[in-house]
């Protein structure tokens, strides 16, 4: 009987040090947490940047496929004129 009790309490002194390690200690719960609140912000970084970087290389196979798309890129994003015509600018 005196076994029974003294299980019970070396099995509550064990789980209260694992409890306390775990949120006092140097690796604690509130760390386990932050950094996979930080792992979930960088895979969806991660994802965004793949997603870039599909549309770019998507934009340079239709610049490279298009004379017509490039020229277009070439006048809306760099604002490059063809010869002869002239930039209005408004205030």
């Amino acid at each position: 009987m005196i076994y029974f009790y003294l299980g019970k309490v070396l099995m509550g002194l064990f789980s209260a040090v694992l409890i306390l390690g775990m949120l006092r200690g140097d690796r604690s719960l509130g760390d386990y947490y932050a950094l996979k609140h930080k792992q979930k912000i960088l895979q969806k970084t991660v994802t965004h940047l793949e997603t870039e970087i599909h549309e770019l290389k998507e934009e340079i196979r239709r610049i490279e496929n298009s004379e017509e798309y490039a020229q277009k890129v070439l006048r809306d994003k760099y604002h490059l004129l063809s010869e002869g015509e002239q930039m209005i600018l408004f205030d």
